[in-house]
């Protein structure tokens, strides 16, 4: 497996941060917390996005005051990954975001 390259020290340490919080390392935790953890702004509602207790992610952030249209991205996509959520009528925009993100990992 390859190194994983995070945005910023920020990134990183929240990243990190999460995974122990929730005591689970796998893919869904992992791929969730990344993208997450890529903006400041989706860093500092991960407690909107995120049901820690339960488990589950709350649908409901994406429409709440503090979204931007990066951060509403992000949380799309981390949504997606976590178990496939698309709201209707965003399935398009899921496809491009994963292809943009696989172009730039290459």
């Amino acid at each position: 497996m390859s190194e994983i390259r995070f945005s910023s020290k920020e990134h990183e340490k929240f990243f990190y941060q999460m995974l122990a919080k929730c005591g689970k390392h796998d893919s869904y935790y992992s791929s969730f917390f990344y993208c997450v953890g890529i903006s400041e702004d989706t860093r500092n509602h991960v407690d909107r996005m995120f049901d820690f207790k339960e488990r589950l992610i709350k649908p409901e952030a994406l429409h709440e005051g503090w979204q931007t249209g990066g951060s509403a991205r992000l949380t799309r996509l981390a949504f997606n990954l976590w178990n496939g959520y698309v709201e209707k009528g965003e399935e398009s925009s899921i496809v491009a975001m994963l292809h943009i993100f696989m172009k730039q990992s290459e």
